[in-house]
């Protein structure tokens, strides 16, 4: 059974960044959502492109669906945005054009789901898997179907290894570098971080330096932060490369039971209760070898 893909995708032919480069809208490359009022949303991040991402989200999906015990598999879609470009090294090092990508995605995500929930009779429920900058993509769509009341209800985040500044979820002042609210306003928040990524160490400090985030500002993959009453539950995983989230059973089993698909919330191991919610049993894997950028060297979609 073929799974619902979304896409908005670059035709880069210009710089990243300016209005040529980008589909106008996002559309469906395949499947229907026809009437679907309920379904989970999953996000790659930056520098994946649409083969990647693909391979990496159904490597997720069959870890996600082994979780279930027993309970019927959610309907699931996928979402493909522009967050690579042809040149592997150019891909790579334009961090603030794929940024760019990033926040008008957000926009055309918002109007694609709006657009859709205002066809049904109750509106929209998203649970979301979300990886990386995609983090950042969810929140902004969120913020931006909130400012317009669209009828759409984001339940669940699951944020693995996410690309956004520790300040701007600590920024409650409603400004347009602020996703307190976004994040405080989620029923179920899920963050899943990792010390030994080195994508968010080395990498993203310097990126949102250049696109005027902070100085060399922290990631919130990078340690769970902000803690206190903002995410539900926090999950550590600090032998994770930046993309083995996508293929490792643990983070599958946090999103399984963020979503209260047939696996208890219990408190994980070193971990407290966050905002008096249910919170994940998690014991991180030693099965990740090493600290390297991408994903675990078992995994097929190495090397796309």
């Amino acid at each position: 059974m073929s799974l619902p893909n979304l896409a908005f995708r670059a035709t880069i032919s210009c710089r990243v960044g300016a209005s040529s480069d980008i589909d106008n809208a996002v559309h469906l490359l395949d499947g229907d959502i026809t009437g679907l009022d309920t379904f989970v949303l999953f996000v790659h991040g930056f520098n994946d492109s649409q083969k990647f991402a693909d391979c990496a989200y159904r490597q997720f999906l069959a870890l996600f669906s082994s979780q279930l015990n027993g309970s019927a598999r959610p309907n699931v879609v996928r979402f493909f945005w522009p967050g690579d470009q042809p040149n592997a090294i150019k891909s790579t090092l334009d961090y603030v054009g794929a940024r760019d990508h990033a926040i008008v995605s957000a926009r055309l995500l918002a109007e694609f789901l709006a657009a859709h929930a205002a066809t049904l009779p109750t509106g929209l429920n998203l649970d979301v898997v979300a990886h990386s900058m995609g983090n950042r993509i969810i929140l902004e769509t969120w913020k931006q179907l909130r400012a317009t009341s669209a009828p759409v209800n984001v339940r669940t985040l699951c944020l693995m290894a996410a690309a956004v500044t520790t300040s701007s979820i600590e920024d409650a002042s409603g400004g347009p570098h602020s996703l307190w609210s976004e994040a405080a306003s989620i029923a179920h928040s899920a963050v899943m971080s990792s010390t030994g990524d080195d994508v968010l160490r080395f990498a993203f400090p310097p990126g949102e330096t250049l696109c005027h985030e902070g100085f060399f500002p922290e990631a919130v993959g990078r340690f769970g932060h902000p803690a206190g009453v903002i995410w539900s539950s926090h999950a550590s995983f600090n032998r994770f490369g930046h993309s083995d989230y996508w293929v490792t059973p643990d983070s599958a089993l946090v999103a399984a039971a963020a979503m209260n698909y047939g696996v208890p919330r219990t408190t994980p191991s070193g971990e407290l209760p966050l905002n008096n919610s249910a919170t994940i049993n998690v014991i991180a894997s030693n099965s990740i070898g090493s600290n390297a950028i991408g994903l675990s060297p078992s995994s097929p979609c190495k090397g796309l």
